[in-house]
Formats: structure tokens, C-alpha cells, sequence
């Protein structure tokens, strides 16, 4: 007997299945067809009540048993510096109306392959400016802050024709992460005229 005299889902099933061998043994004698039928029906409403009071005490042993997943801190920050210098044959912008002809498309910048944000991110060009990572509005980040996948192309220039040309630079932040992928170089072999000997460039705002 269980406290406040209530009996326990495991004694209810006791009793339901003592229940039914004992009238599986009393069918030898000759038993009343109505009593018998009555009996049945208790049993099952036993048995159901029993099935219930397993499943719900389960149910809040599981409950109890789930504990709440610690919270793990995000992964520090890393910079790598990413850019590129290529000669393509498309249509000139950024109108497109122009060409298509070769073009030379130089760039730099830097992407955030760690799991938090920097701030203070800079990219400096070597015998070149260094530039800020600009603000986001859409990820209503500030100037210098780079949050954790995030891209930033702080230097991109195209030009009319292709020339031997390069790009290098470094990236630096507040925090303290791994150098090793901070710095990069990139260079352009190919040579191709510009359609009418025409010279053009187009330097683009950077990006975040």
C-alpha cells in the first residue's frame, strides 16, 4: 500500500492480472453469465487505469531524468585574408554596354572563418592604404566589427586590358587569433590588350 492509502500502477496491474487468473481458474465451476461479463469489464477498467498511472509516472521519471544541455562558449575569431587578381573576357561595366573585352579584376579582403566577432578588423594593402571593414547595416554591425562568416572586400579595382600585375596585403584585429592565414599574395601573368587600345578602370567602394 503506497501513502494516503492510493495503490501504486505496479499493484494495480498486480491485482488486474491476479484478478483475471483467478477467474480463469474459477471457469472450471459453473459461474453466472452476467457476473462473469461484469467481472471482464472490471478487469479491463482496472487494467486501463493501471496501463495510465505507468505511463504518466514514465513519462515524469524521463522528465525528471532530461537534464538541460550546458551552453558552450562560441569558438574565437579568425581572420583569413582572402582576394585575387584575374583576367576575364566579358562585358565592361558597370553599365555593360562596352565589350565584351579583357578586363583585369584586382582585389583583396578578409573573411571571418572563426565562430565570434572581431572588431578593430583592418586590411592593409603592402605599399598601400590600410581600410577599415565598413559598417552593416543589414547585420547592424559597426565599422571595424567582421561577426563570425562574414565577408569584407576592402580593396577592388577592374580595368580595361590585362597586365602582369599583383595584390598583397595583411589583416589585424583587437583580439589576439592565429597570424598564420593573415597574410596573402596574388599575382596576374596574362597580357591582353583592351578592345581600341582604350584605357578604363573602375575602383569599387568596399564592401561587408
Amino acid at each position: 500500500m503506497s501513502k494516503g492509502g492510493l495503490r501504486g500502477p505496479s499493484l494495480l496491474l498486480e491485482d488486474a492480472f491476479r484478478s483475471c487468473s483467478c477467474a480463469l481458474a474459477k471457469g472450471i465451476r459453473p459461474l453466472a453469465l452476467n457476473n462473469w461479463k461484469r467481472k471482464v469489464f472490471d478487469m479491463r477498467k482496472t487494467l486501463k487505469r493501471a496501463i495510465a498511472g505507468v505511463a504518466a509516472a514514465g513519462a515524469m521519471g524521463a522528465g525528471s531524468l532530461v537534464a538541460a544541455p550546458e551552453a558552450q562558449a562560441a569558438a574565437p575569431g579568425d581572420l583569413q585574408i582572402i582576394g585575387g587578381v584575374s583576367c576575364t573576357f566579358k562585358l565592361w561595366g558597370p553599365d555593360w554596354s562596352d565589350g565584351p573585352q579583357w578586363q583585369m579584376h584586382r582585389w583583396m579582403g578578409v573573411k571571418n572563418i572563426g565562430g565570434s566577432t572581431m572588431t578593430g578588423v583592418t586590411v592593409t594593402e603592402f605599399g598601400g592604404p590600410t581600410k577599415w571593414v565598413p559598417a552593416n547595416k543589414e547585420r547592424d554591425t559597426k565599422v571595424g566589427e567582421l561577426e563570425a562568416g562574414q565577408t569584407s572586400v576592402t580593396v577592388s579595382t577592374k580595368w580595361k586590358g590585362c597586365w602582369p600585375s599583383s595584390v598583397s596585403g595583411y589583416t589585424i584585429a583587437r583580439q589576439v587569433e592565429n597570424p598564420f592565414n593573415n597574410a596573402g599574395f596574388w599575382q596576374n601573368v596574362r597580357r591582353a590588350q583592351p578592345k581600341g587600345g582604350e584605357q578604363g578602370m573602375i575602383q569599387n567602394d568596399p564592401t561587408s
